[in-house]
């Protein structure tokens, strides 16, 4: 467990904190965000919170309505980047980041690179994790069904609902702490595993239906281009969620995800099994993540960027 103490004195002598969420927000950034400025803010201190990206309806339905990229102060004591790899994750906030009087990083990736005064790296199932434990050594008597809640979304989702290899018996030693709150863990499962729109399925079964195997079937991927979007009545978050079909195929070791995102701009997703590493595939086009689930952006004609993570993954196999 990570010691905190050089934390403390800087959390006491701020009275203006910016909480940064990395890009594209998933239920772990936002989770441990919001958790995280619950607490600050109980302790008195002006807390905004800031992520460049919408937020997935479902998050929303758990997370209910709360209050994002609004300054409400000219500058910050404190800046803390939340679940964040490197500072282009800050997106549009790196700035506000940057020109913080101090800036500390709370971070579990393994392809973590440092960008701030500090950086408190640990390799967990979410970094929701991490928040717990500062939390509870800490303030724990701010702790309450909010808080609990938010960290439960946020390691729920991070920990692919505890099948990673990142799920450890520290993971399951907080969730049952967190079952002391008053928080409906039933449901919150329902609206993030198991609950989905029309257009998402319309849109998931569409790619599925054209998903393209290599290598006698051990390497997968399955592509959403505008067209498809056009065509099925969707978005873009229809997409999130179809990889972890494509990787659950029995031969299938590497599954790879492209979204169109811009003409010719995509999102990559990539998971993998066993030892073969997501992180180093998505480090090979400058992303990174965790083990076995990563991601990172690349532009260029579909089937040109096909062949490209093709070879990459092919050499890691």
């Amino acid at each position: 467990m990570i010691n905190y103490e050089r934390l403390l004195p800087l959390i006491n002598a701020s009275k203006n904190v910016a909480i940064i969420s990395h890009v594209i927000p998933d239920g772990d950034t936002l989770g441990c965000g919001l958790a995280f400025q619950s607490v600050l803010l109980k302790m008195g201190k002006t807390v905004d919170f800031f992520c460049d990206g919408e937020v997935e309806d479902n998050l929303l339905k758990v997370l209910g309505n709360f209050k994002m990229n609004e300054q409400t102060v000219q500058s910050y004591d404190l800046a803390i980047a939340i679940d964040c790899s490197s500072f282009d994750r800050l997106g549009i906030y790196y700035n506000l980041f940057r020109k913080s009087k101090k800036r500390v990083v709370i971070d579990h990736h393994i392809s973590h690179q440092k960008f701030g005064d500090i950086d408190f790296l640990e390799i967990r199932s979410a970094t929701g994790e991490m928040i717990f434990d500062l939390v509870e050594k800490h303030y724990s008597q701010y702790i309450d069904e909010y808080f609990a809640k938010c960290i439960y979304l946020s390691i729920l989702t991070d920990s692919g609902a505890f099948a990673f290899d990142s799920v450890s018996k520290e993971t399951f030693e907080i969730i049952s702490k967190l079952y002391n709150y008053k928080v409906n863990f039933a449901n919150i499962y329902y609206e993030l595993m198991r609950n989905q729109k029309l257009s998402t399925f319309k849109v998931q079964s569409y790619a599925k239906s054209k998903a393209l195997f290599f290598a006698k079937n051990q390497i997968a991927f399955i592509t959403f281009s505008l067209a498809d979007f056009q065509h099925n009545n969707g978005v873009e978050s229809d997409t999130f969620g179809a990889i972890n079909d494509i990787i659950n195929i029995e031969e299938v070791k590497i599954a790879v995800s492209l979204t169109e995102v811009n003409v010719r701009n995509f999102r990559v997703s990539v998971r993998t099994k066993g030892e073969i590493s997501a992180s180093e595939i998505a480090q090979s086009f400058g992303g990174g993540g965790h083990k076995n689930a990563s991601g990172f952006r690349i532009n260029g004609y579909l089937e040109n960027v096909i062949d490209d993570i093709l070879k990459v993954c092919k050499d890691n196999l």
